[in-house]
């Protein structure tokens, strides 16, 4: 007995490729998906990485000019910036290497210092990023026995837009 070959039937013919297309398109369109996360999350890791320099780069200066303050100028903590020019404590050409100068983080500029009761808020913003980039800080400090302040502490309240105003002294948040 002799088998013979059948073609198959029309509705068959040509099933397989167009099912073996399809199954290598859906394949190629998940691993595009695929990196396509992996490039997203590797963009927002490196945006992290350099906003952590910026607010490292900031408190740098930060602690640069508390360190200035502290030790040679403590009479300013208890003043606005807008006094600073007045103060006893602040000799001739001594202003300018205050409201700007280099820190381990690159150059930086003071734009305003507003003083509170115990507390004052230092505005600063980095030299050489385009646009300026500021970041906000509270100085701590307590009136001793001696007639200059002592400073306690220094912490970050946060980055501020460089369009931001300066500190309306006399409005310092809490």
């Amino acid at each position: 007995m002799k088998r013979t070959w059948l073609p198959p039937p029309a509705a068959e013919r040509g099933f397989l490729l167009p099912l073996a297309t399809t199954g290598a398109m859906l394949l190629i369109l998940s691993s595009l998906s695929l990196q396509g996360m992996a490039l997203q999350q590797r963009a927002q890791v490196a945006a992290q990485q350099r906003l952590r320099q910026l607010e490292d780069r900031l408190m740098s200066a930060a602690q640069t000019v508390a360190g200035r303050l502290q030790r040679r100028h403590r009479c300013l903590l208890a003043l606005d910036q807008n006094a600073w020019t007045l103060a006893p404590c602040v000799g001739t050409g001594e202003l300018p290497g205050l409201l700007a100068g280099e820190s381990e983080g690159g150059p930086y500029r003071l734009v305003g210092y507003c003083a509170g009761s115990g507390r004052g808020e230092l505005l600063l913003e980095l030299g050489g990023t385009t646009p300026g980039r500021r970041g906000a800080f509270a100085l701590d400090w307590v009136s001793g026995t001696t007639a200059e302040p002592q400073l306690r502490g220094l912490r970050e309240l946060g980055l501020r837009s460089a369009t931001a105003p300066s500190p309306v002294c006399g409005e310092v948040q809490p």
